[in-house]
């Protein structure tokens, strides 16, 4: 998905879930930097909005370098 639709998508996103959910599992409220695949693409997970979370940037880091590390690959991959 590309130019208006993901734009689209995003905003709708951001409005019903603003909050990185990571974050608000720690009691935390910091904004959403990027919309994450909850079961990554590469894994068979859909690219639908039911498989999005909203992660702040640290939390996407980590979560990618878990992932990674997962199928033994360095930092870098993406989801």
């Amino acid at each position: 998905m590309s130019g208006r639709r993901l734009q689209e998508r995003n905003a709708r996103l951001m409005r019903a879930n603003p909050f990185c959910v990571q974050c608000a599992a720690e009691g935390v409220q910091r904004v959403v930097d990027q919309w994450d695949h909850v079961v990554e693409l590469a894994d068979g997970g859909p690219d639908v909005e039911a498989n999005l979370q909203g992660l702040c940037h640290e939390h996407h880091v980590a979560k990618s370098a878990r992932e990674a590390a997962a199928r033994g690959q360095g930092v870098g991959g993406s989801s």
